[in-house]
């Protein structure tokens, strides 16, 4: 895909980049992507349902035993309800985002982040997140996982970001967040903190 607009940039001559303008191109306020990610969700689609049985397996095989809930424990686990699809184009003369921590977006301390690349990222740095690995160390670094890996890793406090993807490829991921019950704050204060509700923002399974 990205060799045929490669050419067609030539050929035509275009100063700014298609991809370029691909990317910023939106529908309400969102990217081509993310509405139609959104959409998809908003009419409980069967692609979505489908998404939702393999999301839910993820979340017991993989991200319980990460946070210390193993299969038949009984405890709760909430989990984003919808989680986040980015898509990040190469070569846009910019980078996605700013460097921040959630924090900064007022969620739980307790929250736990995983991201799933759909795409091998073992040889381009440029297209991974590069996060601290603790907070306030100061030692960045790319998760440059190859395909089939993902990453757990305390976004909450430990502070990430992106550059610019200057990479051959498209950076097809999913990001999302879980937080045992036993740590979830049922009275959360401070401006925006209502945005992170039980049972709206996160739905939950009991392992």
């Amino acid at each position: 895909l990205h060799s045929h607009i490669g050419l067609l940039e030539k050929a035509n001559g275009w100063i700014e980049k298609p991809s370029a303008r691909f990317h910023r191109f939106n529908v309400g306020g969102r990217t081509l992507f993310a509405k139609r990610y959104h959409d998809a969700l908003n009419t409980k689609s069967q692609d979505v349902i489908d998404f939702n049985v393999v999301y839910e397996e993820f979340l017991r095989k993989h991200c319980a035993p990460n946070v210390g809930l193993e299969a038949g424990c009984e405890q709760t686990l909430l989990y984003q309800r919808n989680p986040t699809l980015r898509v990040m184009y190469p070569n846009i003369g910019k980078c996605v985002g700013k460097m921040h921590k959630d924090a900064d977006y007022h969620h739980q301390e307790g929250e736990i982040n995983f991201w799933v690349p759909f795409v091998d990222l073992a040889n381009d740095e440029s297209a991974c997140l590069y996060a601290e690995s603790s907070p306030k160390k100061g030692d960045f670094h790319p998760f440059n996982c190859s395909l089939g890996q993902f990453v757990r890793f305390w976004g909450n406090q430990a502070t990430h970001y992106t550059v610019e993807n200057v990479s051959s490829i498209t950076r097809v991921s999913l990001d999302f967040r879980v937080i045992r019950l036993c740590d979830f704050d049922m009275n959360p204060t401070g401006r925006g903190a209502k945005n992170f509700r039980r049972n709206e923002y996160y739905s939950e399974i009991v392992i």
